[in-house]
């Protein structure tokens, strides 16, 4: 994949060696913090997840920015402008 002229890794190439980790074991609460209830955008809105595959989805994900770069770059760009000039990050 590519972003312009640069490549993009996938996720697969970015994952290192399981020696490269300190393991520590969840604790069920935070499993559980960041875990979604979609039950309700299934009920209600009949939503249902385009992709199951997380290589699949970053792939598209970043496709979708490449090709929609005029909905997001100019915001970006005021962004890192503000923070040259301040210093400070925008909430």
């Amino acid at each position: 994949m590519w972003f312009g002229n640069t490549p993009v890794p996938t996720y697969s190439s970015c994952v290192k060696t399981a020696d490269a980790y300190d393991h520590v074991t969840n604790q069920a609460s935070h499993v559980l913090r960041y875990a979604i209830d979609a039950s309700k955008l299934r009920d209600e809105l009949g939503w249902k997840p385009e992709f199951t595959n997380f290589e699949a989805g970053l792939k598209e994900t970043i496709k979708w920015y490449t090709d929609n770069q005029d909905w997001w770059k100019s915001e970006k760009e005021a962004v890192e402008a503000n923070y040259a000039k301040t210093q400070q990050v925008i909430n």
